[in-house]
């Protein structure tokens, strides 16, 4: 069945193709009577506007690239639902592209590029080589969503206070007498892992050991915690940067017959169980990032420059984290 065009709807109508252009464009002049004329029209005939037609003509799409850099995080992929609920509350709509395949940001970052965006939005913890030059190349402003701190980084960045919250992990262990410390990570050059280490070397606890894995998965949290635990000295507390690492250290101290948190404490990152739709009442001590606030406010953020007449400029901000503690930290 073709499509209802503006021409059938003036007809119908009774009016010009231009009154039903302004009727639908934000902010046309067009008077009461006749927005209401075609409007009704407009629905009786189930007319839709074209807004890739108008976006050609007004030079705005009300599209947001939505770039998923690394979906493999749990955390990323849940606000993505949101981040294309909130976009939709504000009229625009997301475009995805994946950069996971890629070894930059050129292949999905063109795509998006030739649809005209208005905006950009990174989505992920390391900003793809490129993405900051061909946005700005392309006139795109565009922020990072859940990025990490690079003195290099010239995207605006959204994201949690990682460092604040393991100094708090830290505390916590460090308040509990615990002095045999270690870590398991996937990214020792972390935030989460720097401030942790340099929080026990201001309170002269010992240099926690650090088991870096390839993966965030309970099997690799399992096997570096087999290996810590089995040393001289076993630690009185492990940090997993991850909560699928502290499971796989949970697992391990099952294994080793090893009493949680009466032998080893653990805090793990993520708050996974809770972010997934569960009830956030689990054994797991955990640190909750705020995914919800940090995902509505770079989608505001975003909605503030593209309905500002010539751009406000975009800025970043990092948003504090909640240590949870569960049954697996004492107290």
């Amino acid at each position: 069945m073709p499509r209802v065009t503006a021409q059938q709807v003036a007809l119908s109508a009774g009016v010009s193709i231009s009154a039903v252009s302004r009727t639908f464009t934000e902010g046309g002049s067009v008077s009461p009577e006749t927005r209401a004329r075609v409007e009704a029209v407009a629905a009786e005939l189930g007319y839709r506007p074209n807004q890739l037609a108008r976006g050609l003509m007004t030079g705005r799409t009300r599209l947001v690239g939505v770039v998923l850099a690394g979906v493999d995080d749990p955390l990323h992929a849940l606000a993505l639902a949101r981040i294309v609920e909130r976009l939709q509350l504000l009229g625009l709509h997301a475009l995805l592209a994946r950069l996971d395949t890629e070894p930059g940001s050129g292949g999905a970052l063109d795509m998006l590029l030739q649809y005209q965006v208005d905006a950009a939005l990174l989505v992920g913890a390391t900003l793809p080589d490129g993405f900051a030059r061909e946005c700005q190349r392309a006139s795109v402003p565009a922020l990072h969503l859940f990025g990490r701190r690079a003195a290099r980084n010239v995207v605006p960045v959204i994201g949690a206070d990682e460092a604040a919250a393991a100094a708090e992990v830290a505390r916590l262990f460090i308040g509990a007498k615990l002095k045999r410390i270690a870590c398991i990570t996937d990214d020792a050059g972390s935030d989460r892992i720097t401030s942790f280490a340099e929080t026990c070397a201001g309170a002269r606890v010992a240099a926690p050991p650090i088991a870096s894995v390839d993966a965030a998965s309970a099997d690799d949290g399992r096997r570096a915690a087999l290996r810590l635990l089995g040393a001289a000295r076993t630690p009185q507390a492990l940090f997993c940067t991850d909560d699928r690492l502290a499971h796989g250290a949970l697992d391990a101290c099952r294994e080793l017959g090893l009493a949680v948190p009466e032998q080893v404490a653990i805090v793990g990152w993520g708050d996974l169980d809770g972010a997934a739709g569960g009830n956030g009442n689990g054994a797991l001590s955990t640190v909750r990032p705020p995914v919800a606030a940090m995902v509505d406010d770079a989608v505001s953020r975003i909605g503030h420059t593209l309905a500002t007449p010539g751009g406000a400029r975009l800025s970043g901000k990092r948003h504090g984290c909640e240590l949870l503690q569960r049954a697996t930290t004492p107290g």
